[in-house]
């Protein structure tokens, strides 16, 4: 597979940055990540971010990280809160819209709001034992 053929590519390698964990084997400098749409927002917060990331104890979870640090960072926060939900593979992204052709499927087009609602809480909610 060429790596030319993933159009985002260059977007899922930019948002990494929002991994503080990641930061020690990433550019520290913004202007690498300008493929991140509307990151040079957050420009007077990204020194803050790197010297937090540098000297505070991480969480294991990401998330935890931006809601801790949104009152510094509301710019960054409100980024990272947008890109660190994008699926990281292709792979990732192939399988949602396999799940989401079984749930959408031609036998199922006349089913109520409602219905469907429901039918999708039960299919993306069962286990898988």
């Amino acid at each position: 597979v060429e790596e030319d053929k993933q159009p985002a590519r260059d977007l899922f390698k930019a948002v990494r940055v929002f991994d503080p964990r990641q930061l020690p084997v990433l550019s520290k400098t913004l202007t690498d990540f300008q493929a991140i749409p509307n990151i040079t927002t957050a420009a007077g917060e990204w020194q803050i971010y790197m010297d937090v990331a540098a000297n505070q104890e991480l969480p294991d979870d990401v998330t935890s990280f931006w809601r801790a640090t949104e009152d510094r960072l509301p710019k960054l926060a409100a980024l990272a809160k947008a890109y660190i939900a994008l699926p990281v593979s292709s792979v990732d992204v192939e399988r949602s819209f396999s799940k989401y052709g079984s749930v959408l499927s031609p036998l199922r087009q006349s089913l109520s709001t409602d219905s469907l609602r429901a039918y999708c809480s039960v299919f993306y909610n069962q286990s898988a034992d």
